[in-house]
């Protein structure tokens, strides 16, 4: 549940009438954005690879979480910060259960943080400090916010930072911005010719850290330092090299990919 500056009963109305909840890709727009609560240094925007627009975390643990789904091929849509509409129907739920929906005279929405859209069906997701589920007011929003996704059929799980690979986050930051060529500000035939280099360079050079390899390459390209090592991110990125099973990007250790794309 989160607190809005902005009158969330008539927004949740509007919602309603408009059938906001129903959008999904470019079109969806989160009932929250990072505006809309208190700032704590913890709000942030990333722009995702999947649905192609920028989305808005509420915390650092939900930005960590949207990296590894945003990077998840069986993953094809993402809406944050979805509301649980109607108010009436949960402030129903929560009195079936006993709970307060809320605790002072502040007009609330519940949210859930992310709801995905797979294969499979949808997924709700909510991402909460493992520190916080020890809470009684915690464990009773997130009884209502179940309840709510088991009436429609749709899987609903807590995610902690326990569930959350820091490594992995880690590795996938670094290349995470680099997917659109555009930010690479290179012809896509120098874009080529650096992949090609850097794939033979891999084959015959085994141990040696990428860094070292694409520092190589700039200076046999006369590149700008740096440009080959974003060139590498790049195809990282977009799907063109993918990384060996087990192993995650880091530029201090030797690049480890299944196919370069290129003999």
């Amino acid at each position: 549940m989160a607190l809005n500056r902005r009158n969330v009963k008539k927004l949740a109305v509007q919602w309603e009438k408009n059938q906001l909840s129903s959008k999904t890709g470019l079109e969806y727009v989160p009932f929250l954005g990072i505006r809309d609560v208190p700032s704590d240094g913890q709000r942030l925007r990333e722009y995702s690879w999947t649905v192609g627009r920028v989305h808005h975390m509420m915390s650092k643990l939900e930005a960590k979480f949207f990296y590894l789904i945003d990077s998840n091929p069986l993953v094809l849509d993402i809406r944050e910060q979805y509301p649980l509409l109607p108010i009436q129907e949960v402030e129903q739920i929560a009195d079936s259960l006993e709970v307060k929906y809320t605790l002072n005279k502040v007009d609330h929405v519940y949210t859930t943080d992310f709801l995905l859209t797979l294969e499979s069906g949808p997924v709700a997701i909510h991402v909460k400090p493992s520190e916080k589920l020890k809470t009684k007011r915690t464990l009773e929003k997130l009884a209502v916010e179940r309840y709510y996704w088991d009436r429609r059929g749709v899987p609903f799980y807590v995610v902690t930072e326990q569930d959350i690979s820091e490594e992995i986050v880690k590795s996938i930051k670094q290349y995470h911005k680099y997917r659109d060529p555009q930010s690479l500000s290179l012809p896509n035939s120098r874009i080529e010719i650096i992949g090609i280099r850097v794939g033979h360079l891999l084959q015959q050079e085994d141990g040696h850290p990428a860094h070292i390899i694409c520092t190589h390459v700039d200076k046999e390209l006369e590149l700008d330092c740096g440009t080959t090592l974003s060139v590498v991110k790049h195809f990282i990125a977009s799907g063109r090299w993918f990384l060996k099973e087990g192993t995650l990007f880091d530029p201090d250790q030797p690049l480890q990919i299944e196919d370069s794309g290129h003999e």
